[in-house]
């Protein structure tokens, strides 16, 4: 059956504060089970407004047709930093926003094809990652809220990279460093550019010759990025984010030590977000069910500071 969102986007409300608008219809989705209704029409300004003071209520509610997509992007595009320094924001939906933006961008540029371009996005948006989150007094359960959870290499790598960065700074790991992990998450799925998408969004098992060609995923992007001016630790973030503790992972089968500890973060809250997002072939797991599944594999697949660590952070957060 059919999903009432299937020919929707959803987006930010926190773009709901700008002083412009690109004239988009906004449906409104309460819950999973109800169908969308139109929130107000793209010319209708003062219900526009009338929203914008009730951002909070309206996260993972709010969507336009898929159609005005690439509308709303240029839109959101254009006018990001805007929105993002309004002071009707508060902090929170700042990181809502931003969030939005670093998917849109980071869409953008990987469709390009060009590594070059997308480092040099990545570049710019791992700057603005730290600036927005790793700054700020952001506590995890808001950050959660606010994120999108919807399938897609470009969310998950935004997700990827924001959960880095807070993993990492509560590890207590320096600041100059968080940038650089902040870029390393942008960029730990190129790779997957050069897989069939047929593969990627395979609704079902994939075959054993179909898993064989999604393995190459990290040497491709290692590839692709080792002739630019990436760090050791960010290559091996693209690298190793499938390696194991105990050596079963891959493409290589590093374990240990060996594994870069960047590369180890990266290893958890990769897995994590890919649980707890959306896939063509499943729904979501549940936070609990999903540190159910990272516990089975605490110290054999996970390093165990780090997964300890991200589980506090996760068990805070409430039911």
């Amino acid at each position: 059956m059919q999903s009432p969102t299937s020919n929707l986007i959803p987006i930010s409300p926190a773009v709901l504060v700008a002083d412009v608008w690109p004239q988009t219809d906004v449906f409104l989705v309460s819950s999973p089970t109800e169908a969308p209704v139109l929130f107000f029409t793209g010319t209708d300004d003062s219900a526009r407004r009338s929203a914008a003071e009730r951002v909070d209520s309206l996260y993972n509610k709010l969507f336009i047709d898929v159609a005005d997509a690439q509308r709303y992007e240029a839109f959101v595009s254009d006018h990001w930093q805007e929105i993002i320094n309004s002071d009707k924001l508060p902090a929170v939906d700042q990181v809502g926003l931003f969030s939005e933006v670093v998917r849109h961008l980071l869409k953008s540029e990987f469709e390009s094809g060009n590594a070059a371009k997308i480092l040099a996005a990545s570049k710019e948006l791992g700057a603005a990652t730290c600036n927005v989150v790793a700054d700020s007094e952001i506590a995890i359960p808001q950050l959660l809220n606010v994120l999108h959870h919807d399938y897609g290499t470009f969310t998950h790598s935004t997700n990827v990279s924001l959960f880095s960065v807070l993993l990492a700074r509560e590890l207590g790991m320096p600041e100059h460093e968080l940038q650089e992990i902040a870029v390393g998450g942008l960029v730990h799925d190129l790779g997957k550019l050069q897989i069939e998408p047929a593969i990627l969004n395979k609704p079902g098992r994939l075959t054993d010759d179909e898993f064989r060609v999604v393995k190459q995923h990290p040497t491709i992007g290692y590839r692709e990025l080792c002739r630019q001016d990436l760090s050791f630790g960010q290559l091996m973030m693209v690298y190793q984010h499938h390696e194991k503790i105990n050596g079963s992972g891959y493409p290589v089968g590093c374990e240990g030590d060996e594994i870069h500890p960047w590369a180890r973060i990266c290893t958890v809250v990769d897995v994590y977000e890919a649980l707890t997002s959306n896939r063509p072939y499943r729904q979501p797991a549940s936070r609990q069910a999903a540190l159910a599944i990272l516990n089975n594999g605490d110290g054999s697949e996970f390093d165990s500071e780090v997964l300890k660590c991200w589980r506090m952070m996760i068990e805070k957060l409430p039911q």
